[in-house]
């Protein structure tokens, strides 16, 4: 099913999950929460409006912000693999070509 799912809803999804990782964030995660939920925001905006390759760039930096919080100790492993992994997973589907999708 998630194979062909729209990306922006992909997108919304992912926003969820991090939603939920970061409800009752405190401490460091707290910012960390804030800058990964402004780049998700800002490539679900670029995905909506068609925008791929500024969207791929955004959720590198999504990545790499989550790496980088993972490394600093501010998201378990867990809230990294699903973050990171999902957002790699989008970057992926982006830049499919539509005929490859199954």
């Amino acid at each position: 099913m998630r194979e062909r799912a729209p990306a922006p809803d992909l997108a919304r999804g992912l926003a969820g999950w991090l939603a939920a990782i970061c409800a009752q964030a405190n401490g460091e995660k707290v910012g960390v929460c804030e800058s990964l939920q402004k780049l998700l925001a800002d490539a679900l905006q670029q995905i909506t409006a068609g925008r791929t390759t500024p969207a791929v760039n955004t959720l590198s930096a999504f990545v790499k912000r989550a790496d980088q919080a993972h490394t600093a100790g501010a998201l378990t492993d867990a809230e990294h693999g699903l973050l990171a992994g999902n957002g790699v997973y989008l970057i992926d589907r982006l830049g499919q070509p539509p005929g490859r999708r199954h």
